[in-house]
C-alpha cells in the first residue's frame, strides 16, 4: 500500500469518526444553541478531513485541487465555529447576541471560504499543489490570502485558548478543569500542526497537514467530560405512544438506531471492499461518504423538531431513495450476489415496527430497481469466494440482531 493511501485512510477514519461526536452530543440536547454549534464544528471537520482524504489520493492535479478546495469550506470555518463554540462554553455568548457582531465573527471564515474554496474560479491562483511520496500536497505560498489566512485562525484559537483557560481557572469544579484541558489540547493541536506545517514545508520537502488527524483524541476527552460530568447535558423526557400511534418514543429511536447501523455497517463493509478487491480508492470512499451520510441523517431525523408523521415520511423516502443507490452501485461486479437481501432487511424492519408504509416503499424502489437491472444486465456470471460467504453471514447476524 503506498503512502498516499495510508494518509487517505487516516483522513477517511477521521472523517467517519466527526458525525457521531456530534450526533452525541445533539442527543444530550437538540434544543441549546452550543451543542448545535458543537455538531456543526463536527460537520465543517468532517469536511474537512473527507476533502483531504479524497485530495492527497488524487488521479490527477486537477482532481486534487478540487477536492482541496472542497476541504477549505472545513478548515476555512473551523476556527470561527470553535470559538463560538467556546464563547457559550465559557458563558460569554452574549459577546454575539446582535446579527451585526454575529457576522463579523464570521466575517475571516467567509473570506477564507470564498479565497480557497469552489466557489470562485480565482481561487484556483491561491493553491499550490506537488505531487510527493505522501500523495498531493499543497504547499502555502504565503500570499496575501494566506496571510490572512494564517492571522485568522491563530487569532481565532489563540483567544479560544485564552477563554477557556480563564474559565478554568475561576472554576472549582474539577469537571471543568478536565473539560478545559482536553480542549485547549486541540486548539494547540490546531495551531501547532497547522503553522510548523506551513512554516516547514517547502515544494522540495512537501508535508501532508496532520492536525485534522489528532483532533479527534481531545475531542473524545470532552465527549468523556461531556458525559461524566453532565456539560451541555439535558435530562430528555420520553413519551408513550398517544392514541392512534403504535410505538412509543424509546421504540421509535430504536428503530431509527438500527437503520443507522445498517447504513454505518454499509460504510465499513463498503471499504473493506477496497482491500480484498482492491479498486479506485476515490470512488469507494465517495460512496461511502453518502452511506455515512444517509446514517447520520437517520440518527437525526428523531431529534429533529417537527412532527411523527413528517419524520417517518422522511425516512421512508431516504430508505426508497437509498435502495437503488445500494443495488445499482454493485450491478455489474460480483458484490451483487450479495446486497440484493438490502430491501428485505428493510421490509422486515417495517413489518417488526408495524411501519406499513415502510414496507409498500420498499418493495416499490426494490422492484423497480430490479427492472431496471434486468434490462442493463439482463445475465452476469458471478463468482463465489470466501468473501461472499463471509459477507452473507454479516448479513445473517445483522438479521438476527
Amino acid at each position: 500500500m503506498e503512502a498516499s493511501e495510508v494518509y487517505s485512510l487516516l483522513y477517511y477514519a477521521v472523517f467517519l469518526l466527526y458525525p457521531f461526536l456530534g450526533l452525541y452530543v445533539l442527543s444530550l440536547n437538540a434544543r441549546a444553541r452550543m451543542n448545535r454549534i458543537f455538531a456543526i464544528l463536527t460537520i465543517s471537520l468532517s469536511v474537512w478531513a473527507l476533502g483531504y482524504a479524497l485530495s492527497i489520493n488524487a488521479m490527477d492535479i486537477e482532481a486534487a485541487l478540487f477536492w482541496r478546495r472542497i476541504a477549505s469550506i472545513g478548515w476555512g470555518s473551523a476556527y470561527a465555529l470553535l470559538l463560538h463554540f467556546i464563547l457559550f462554553l465559557t458563558g460569554r455568548n452574549k459577546k454575539l447576541d446582535s446579527k451585526a457582531l454575529t457576522i463579523l465573527h464570521y466575517a475571516p471564515a467567509l473570506i477564507s471560504i470564498l479565497a480557497f474554496g469552489p466557489f470562485l474560479s480565482s481561487a484556483r491562483n491561491n493553491y499550490y499543489i506537488v505531487s510527493s511520496a505522501s500523495g498531493w500536497v499543497s504547499i502555502s505560498l504565503f500570499t496575501v490570502w494566506d496571510i490572512v489566512f494564517i492571522a485568522y485562525y491563530l487569532i481565532y484559537s489563540l483567544v479560544s485558548l485564552v477563554l477557556i483557560i480563564i474559565w478554568g481557572a475561576k472554576s472549582e469544579d474539577p469537571g471543568k478543569k478536565r473539560t478545559v484541558v482536553s480542549i485547549g489540547i486541540a486548539i494547540l493541536a490546531l495551531v501547532v500542526f497547522g503553522t510548523v506545517i506551513d512554516i516547514l514545508e517547502t515544494p522540495s520537502s512537501p508535508v501532508p497537514d496532520l492536525a485534522i488527524i489528532f483532533i479527534p483524541i481531545p475531542l473524545i476527552t470532552l465527549i468523556y467530560s461531556i458525559r461524566r460530568h453532565g456539560i451541555m447535558r439535558q435530562r430528555q423526557e420520553s413519551r408513550t405512544a398517544a392514541a392512534g400511534e403504535i410505538l412509543s418514543d424509546n421504540k421509535r429511536k430504536e428503530l431509527f438506531r438500527y437503520l443507522s447501523f445498517a447504513f454505518f455497517l454499509g460504510v465499513i463493509l463498503n471499504l473493506g471492499h477496497y482491500f480484498y478487491f482492491p479498486v479506485d480508492l476515490g470512488s469507494v470512499q465517495i460512496f461511502g461518504a453518502l452511506l455515512l451520510l444517509i446514517s447520520v441523517f437517520f440518527r437525526l431525523i428523531p431529534i429533529l423538531p417537527i412532527n411523527r408523521d413528517l419524520q417517518d415520511n422522511l425516512m421512508i423516502t431516504l430508505l426508497a431513495l437509498s435502495i437503488p443507490l445500494i443495488m445499482l452501485r454493485y450491478l455489474d461486479n460480483y458484490a451483487s450476489n450479495i446486497v440484493w437481501p438490502v430491501p428485505i432487511i428493510f421490509m422486515s424492519l417495517g413489518a417488526i415496527y408495524s411501519k406499513r408504509r415502510m414496507i409498500i416503499a420498499s418493495l416499490t424502489a426494490a422492484i423497480f430497481t430490479q427492472i431496471y437491472s434486468w434490462i442493463t444486465a439482463p445475465q452476469m456470471t458471478v463468482s463465489v469466494s470466501h468473501v461472499d460467504h463471509l459477507l452473507r453471514m454479516v448479513f445473517f447476524i445483522f438479521g438476527a440482531a
